[in-house]
Formats: C-alpha cells, structure tokens, sequence
C-alpha cells in the first residue's frame, strides 16, 4: 500500500481503500467534515486520485458545495502550473464602474504545440 511516486501510503485494493479511509475518519488530524465518515474520506481520496492530488492533499484541499466536491485555495493553482502546458497566468482584480464592487478575473495562457494560446 506505499505509492512509489511520494513515497506515501496509498491504497491499491478496494479492501486497502476502505482499511485506510476507516483508520482516518478515527483520526482528529483530518478535516472535522471528515471525521465518521470513510465513505466520504473514500470519495474525496478518489477524486483526489483522479485529478492527480495524493491522499492526504485531497483530504486538505476539496471541499463539498452543494454535494458536489470542488478543489480550493492554493490546490487548483498548484493542479494548474504543474500542467506541461502551462505558460504562464495573471490575475487581475478592479473595481467595478459606479458601485463598490471588484470584478475579477484570470487569463491563463497554454502551450499547445510549442503556440501559447490564451
């Protein structure tokens, strides 16, 4: 159950994954919206998996909205420059005309084909 990559535990059997989730949801250093609960632990670690954060970054940084998970903070950030095809980004934050709001927004910029595409 050791990920080669990271050198981390990580399940490779669905027997494993329900082992590991069980012994985190015991556990007071996962999110409180975690502790109970392997099945959502199992989920979150998956979703995780699939978009390429290993176990415990998943359990950090996906968050449930409206029942549906959703990577936050610093992770959807990180997920994206260490894409081969990211060139670049920048954010830009101003004040809306004739009322006090922000509007904000971000340009990424890609790589494709050795082009940069917007």
């Amino acid at each position: 159950m050791t990920n080669k990559k990271h050198g981390a535990l990580a399940p490779t059997t669905m027997t494993e994954a329900i082992a590991f989730a069980e012994a985190l949801a015991l556990s007071n250093m996962v999110p409180s919206n975690f502790k109970g609960k392997p099945g959502d632990i199992l989920v979150a670690v998956q979703w995780g998996s699939e978009v390429g954060l290993p176990p415990m970054s998943a359990l950090q940084n996906i968050a449930i909205i409206n029942g549906k998970p959703t990577i936050y903070g610093d992770a959807a950030l990180a997920l994206i420059t260490s894409h081969p095809q990211y060139a670049g980004h920048h954010e830009v934050i101003k004040n809306a005309d004739d009322k006090n709001e922000a509007v904000a927004y971000c340009v990424v910029k890609r790589k494709v084909h050795g082009r940069i595409v917007k």
